[in-house]
């Protein structure tokens, strides 16, 4: 967005100088395939600007589908279409390094990741229609948590946890948003594939949207007895 007139009565940006080098340090590195690219907002946000980390994370071998930060802001989760999560540290941004292995057990692309609010528990989905959870209690040593999660027919598109960590939220292309008391599971039927889904802050409300254009909001007071909040818009 640009703007055709400069504020007045404050300091003004900090505009690289052509020949001195810091006019190429703020352009983006060239991602290559299957990368991730961290940005660090090392800036006053009145000079809107933030620097690239020089080197994009490496790792996966397919397009990076989905991304999600720890709560503590420490660790990185990635799902990717090599059907594989990956887990970086980002103690220090500049210097991001892998934490374990990659995490395998998805038959095909993983479209959605979520960290319980605790931070110790990570969930992924993607197109195996499975929910898949991983005890991160110890980062650099993740671990399965048991048998996959079945129960949708189509792909996961969206997932996350409510926050009090007792509840995940998953949409599906199969028409149905599901919620997981784990193991067990509610299905809530839909009009169409749903791709995206959030929490409200004190979890008795949940929003769904999808294919059809339309939100529609859930009253999870009981959970057993979830009914939509009026009309989607």
């Amino acid at each position: 967005m640009t703007s055709s007139q400069e504020t007045t009565g404050g300091p003004s940006p900090i505009r690289p100088r052509h020949g001195d080098g810091a006019d190429q340090q703020h352009q983006p590195p060239t991602a290559g395939f299957g990368t991730i690219g961290t940005l660090n907002g090392q800036y006053p946000a009145r000079h809107l600007h933030a620097q690239w980390r020089r080197t994009p994370l490496t790792g996966h071998t397919a397009p990076v589908n989905a991304l999600t930060f720890s709560p503590d802001g420490d660790v990185l989760a990635s799902g990717s279409d090599d059907d594989t999560v990956r887990l970086w540290n980002l103690a220090n941004p500049q210097h991001a390094t892998p934490l374990g292995q990659p995490l395998t057990g998805h038959t095909n692309a993983v479209k959605a990741i979520a960290f319980q609010p605790g931070g110790r528990l990570l969930a992924s989905g993607g197109d195996d229609s499975t929910v898949r959870l991983w005890n991160l209690t110890d980062p650099s040593h993740p671990t399965s948590m048991g048998q996959a999660l079945t129960g949708h027919t189509g792909p996961i598109y969206a997932m996350a946890f409510s926050p009090d960590g007792h509840t995940l939220i998953s949409g599906s292309g199969d028409k149905t948003v599901r919620l997981w008391n784990i193991p067990s599971s509610i299905s809530i039927s839909v009009t169409g594939p749903v791709y995206s889904v959030a929490f409200s802050s004190d979890g008795r409300t949940a929003a769904t949207g999808g294919s059809d254009g339309s939100i529609r909001l859930w009253d999870l007071r009981d959970p057993r007895n979830t009914v939509p909040l009026g009309p989607s818009f």
